[in-house]
């Protein structure tokens, strides 16, 4: 059911991009799992270097303005690819393993799990290049290396979680439902004050 997705192979993805420090070219033609699965690490990948940028003291409040429309309108798409993986592996259980008596219902999503990784892979490899700066502190370096340490636990733990879960489902064992998050603040017919400018 799911031997096309593993933690290793959504781990490595998710390193490659990082690695390459290009844009991935997303292929709009084919909108299987994996195009789900990149597309919502490359918003995240977006959003942190604009969460960077919007701490900035020296530029003007314009620019940090554009800033936080830009980790809006980021935030929003990397959600919405969140719900997009929920979809795709939920389509791949059968209809009656919804409703199996006492199978286990998980809280947290596949979708939710990859986000996680993927927002992992980003802090080890931003605390790896801290761990490496040149004109750093011995105490800069050895206290990044103690949290580079951490951030690679938790992103085993992640993984082992993911794989867990999707070989629960595929066993009949736990199921999960998919987490809308009809964000109100971004929909010109909810938000007050939006509506309201008309």
């Amino acid at each position: 059911m799911f031997s096309d997705i593993t933690a290793t192979a959504i781990r490595k993805t998710h390193k490659q991009y990082l690695i390459s420090a290009e844009k991935v070219s997303l292929d709009e033609q084919q909108k299987d799992i994996w195009y789900y699965i990149r597309s919502n690490h490359i918003y995240n990948y977006l959003l942190w270097e604009e969460e960077d940028q919007a701490r900035r003291t020296n530029v003007s409040d314009s620019c940090i303005a554009k800033n936080k429309r830009s980790i809006d309108k980021y935030n929003q798409q990397r959600n919405d690819f969140i719900e997009k993986i929920d979809e795709m592996i939920l389509s791949r259980v059968p209809k009656e393993n919804f409703n199996l008596k006492g199978i286990w219902i998980n809280s947290e999503t596949v979708g939710s799990i990859i986000d996680r990784m993927s927002i992992n892979s980003l802090k080890c490899f931003h605390m790896e290049k801290q761990k490496e700066r040149k004109e750093a502190s011995e105490e800069h370096v050895n206290l990044c290396a103690q949290k580079l340490s951490q951030l690679l636990s938790q992103g085993i733990y992640l993984a082992t979680s993911l794989d867990l879960l999707l070989k629960n489902i595929e066993e009949k064992k736990a199921i999960f439902k998919a987490y809308y998050q009809f964000k109100m603040y971004n929909d010109k017919t909810l938000n007050p004050y939006l509506y309201s400018e008309k």
